[in-house]
Parts: C-alpha cells; structure tokens; sequence
C-alpha cells in the first residue's frame, strides 16, 4: 500500500510540542514496515529514512505515482496552520487531534466555496460557484477540514462525538452511512527507570497546563498552599508561560513548592512522570484536548487527576480522580493531594497492564493501518472523481480566460495571454 503521510514533524517544530508531530514520530517507524510510505511537509529539508517532499507537490507526485491512501493530520498548532488549506488539494483521510478550533483558519481560505465543491462530488450537475461570490465561515468547529474527509479519524473520543453531532456535509457521508473512527494516541513503553512510588518523605505531583484561567493553574495552586500533607508541584509550561507561572507562584505563597519546567514538550513529561506519585490534568475547556500527556500519565502508573469536564468525562472512574469544577474544586483538589498521600497506593497491574496495550504505539499503528485500509475503493473512487472534477475546472478557467482574451481584437495582445497559459500548462500545445 502506498500512503501519502501528509503532517508536521518534530523536526520541523524544535521545542515546541505538536499533537500531528507526536504521533507522526510514535508510529511512522511501525507503519513504515508495512507500507510504502512519503511523507508530506511545510519543508523542503530531507528525513533521515523516509522520502520527504513539500505538500504543494502531493498532486504532481501522486500523477507520477499514485497513493493508494492519503492521511492528512490537522491540529490547532500556530505552526501547523497550513495543514488545514493543504487538506483541500485532494481527497483523503483527514486525522483530528483538534476539532473545536479558536480561528477559521488561514487567510486563503476564509473566503472558500468548499460546500459548492462537495456538493459537485456528490452531483455532478451541481453548478460551479460564481467568481465573485462571498462565502462566510461556520465556527468554531472545523467544517471545511472535516468535509474532505472520505473518512475521519480522531485521538480524542470527545470530538468523536462532536464531529457526528455537528458535521453534515463532508465525504465521508452517505445517507446513514458515517465514516470515521477513533483511534487513541500511542506512548512510549513505560521506563524501566521507574522508581518505587511512596519511598519519599514528599507527595511528588506533575502538572501540565498553562497559565490561562481554562487550565485551572490558580486552583491547583490555592490547593497547595490548603494541603495538610508534603508536597511538592513539578509544573510543565510553555517558555513564554514562565515568568508568569512564576508570579502565580508567590502570588499564592506556593514559591517553596512548586519547581518550573519548560519546553512543553512529550519527552520533558514522561521525564517529570518518572518521579511522581501523581500527575495533575485539570483543563476545563472545550478547545483543548487531554492526549498524549494524560495518555503518557495514565500507562505510567502514578495516580491520575482531572477535572470532570471534556475529554475526562470519558476516562473511567477507576482510572482517575475526578474533581467537580467550581467553588469547591481546590478543596477538593487538596482533599486528594492528602488522601494520596495518606495511602499513596499505585494502579492496580490489570487496568495498568491493559492502558498500556492500549496506548502500545505498535498496537495503535496496527489499528490505523487496519481502519485506512478498508476505505482503499472509496480512496480510489474519490480520487477519479477529484481528477474529473478538477479537469472540469481547468476547462471552465480555460473558457473564462478565452473570453476575455476574445474581447480584446488585438492579436498580440491575444498572443501574450496564449503564452501565459502554456506557461500556466493550461495548453499543451
């Protein structure tokens, strides 16, 4: 099978941490051994093993060498933003790490016609947009993104459910019929450095948010200063977070307690997780996702806290410790930092064991390759329609500039515009 892998990597994003880059580097490794896989980027540098070229190439390579399987990444990454105008160039299967988006996206294509477009996959007889047509854009979910997906993948369960509540126009739809899958993210095997929880003389927690009031840092912070136990917060921020991190810090009398990391990057937590009896996730927010950083603490071992919101609705009741959101969550909070402490009791093997062959990055390659394999026809299908539809196109640019060109009764005038368009390939004589 040859699979178009269009995506960031974490080459591509030094220091900073990309849901899309991630989970490329977790499972390219396995999924290159079972197909022929290019990758696809915002970049012109080369990959160390796989071959690698500029997204704006995918059509020219695919007339060269046909894919049997295009997967297209999209997360909510500043950097990222081209993956979202690069999953309208061709059909494919389009993989969210983020659905609820905070923009509509780039600039090119806030003024796009992409249900006129959709509408022509699904009848022919569907007319072509009027040139100087307006088009707003629907928000905050990504509508435009979802549409091109003869199927639609997501690492969160969450938005799962937000895509099949809200999304009605897109490829992957026919009738009754919706096609997409969830598919959880992958994690490295658990360290063999792990230490022995419980052996310190302190209750050594992990927290990953930012400074913003959705994440909650405020009430983990008012929770420290209340717990009766010894404590001490490794809290993970971005670079440009740190010194506001560090006001909130003695702004809450918390100085002593709490040491700050930075990158916010997936190796910087897994390192913090080697050393904690409890890892602290408290997003209280519809635009941001758990995973990885939750995945990685839940196949760690350490005792997990989140706030009963979003994507932790979803985790079962004896993974974590859920906390209500509101008036009394710091309460609730430090009640949990002195219960652990008090017991300090790791997951049980069997639900540890299973999170771990959950979130196996061999495991979740096989599940991805095994959920894109079985749209193969409705790959194949859709790309003879693209190419028919895209043919239709260039036809109907062709007519428009012929008109005006016709408009104009001088020859070199006629002449100069015959030339552009050979140039453009719209002539191939």
């Amino acid at each position: 099978m040859r699979l178009a892998w269009i995506s960031p990597l974490e080459v591509d994003l030094v220091g900073m941490h990309s849901h899309s880059a991630y989970f490329s580097r977790m499972l390219l490794p396995e999924i290159a051994l079972h197909a022929d896989v290019e990758l696809f980027r915002n970049a012109f540098t080369p990959h160390p093993t796989l071959p690698s070229h500029h997204y704006l190439t995918l059509a020219a390579r695919h007339a060269e060498r046909p894919f049997d399987l295009l997967l297209y990444q999209i997360d909510a990454h500043p950097l990222n933003r081209w993956s979202r105008v690069a999953v309208g160039l061709m059909p494919g299967v389009v993989l969210f790490h983020d659905f609820v988006f905070r923009d509509f996206g780039p600039e090119p294509v806030l003024n796009s016609a992409w249900r006129h477009h959709v509408e022509r996959f699904k009848d022919a007889a569907t007319p072509w947009p009027v040139r100087e047509g307006e088009y707003t854009q629907q928000g905050p979910f990504g509508f435009r993104e979802a549409a091109w997906g003869i199927a639609c993948g997501f690492s969160s369960a969450r938005l799962h459910d937000e895509y099949r509540r809200n999304v009605t126009l897109s490829l992957s739809r026919e009738g009754s019929i919706v096609r997409s899958f969830y598919l959880p993210f992958p994690v490295p095997p658990a360290s063999a450095q792990e230490r022995e929880r419980g052996s310190s003389d302190r209750l050594h927690i992990c927290f990953d948010g930012s400074v913003r009031p959705e994440h909650r840092a405020h009430m983990l912070l008012l929770a420290l200063k209340q717990t009766q136990c010894p404590v001490h917060c490794e809290w993970l921020v971005d670079p440009e977070e740190l010194s506001q991190a560090q006001h909130l810090c003695e702004e809450f009398g918390v100085g002593d307690r709490v040491s700050l990391h930075s990158p916010r990057t997936a190796e910087r937590w897994q390192n913090l997780l080697l050393h904690a009896d409890a890892a602290c996730h408290l997003a209280f927010t519809a635009y941001d996702q758990l995973g990885p950083f939750c995945s990685m603490s839940l196949t760690s071992g350490a005792s997990v806290v989140v706030l009963d919101y979003g994507d932790a609705f979803y985790l079962p009741e004896n993974a974590v410790w859920k906390i209500s959101p509101g008036e009394y969550e710091h309460m609730e909070l430090a009640c949990v930092f002195d219960e652990l402490w008090g017991e300090r009791r790791a997951m049980p093997s069997q639900e540890l064991a299973f999170l771990r062959a959950l979130h196996d990055p061999r495991a979740v390659a096989k599940e991805l390759l095994a959920a894109v394999a079985q749209y193969r026809e409705v790959q194949r299908s859709m790309l003879a329609l693209w190419h028919d539809i895209r043919s239709q196109a260039r036809e109907k640019l062709f007519d428009e500039a012929a008109e005006l060109a016709a408009a104009d009764a001088e020859k070199c005038v006629r002449d100069l515009l015959v030339g552009s368009w050979r140039e453009l390939g719209w002539m191939n004589t």
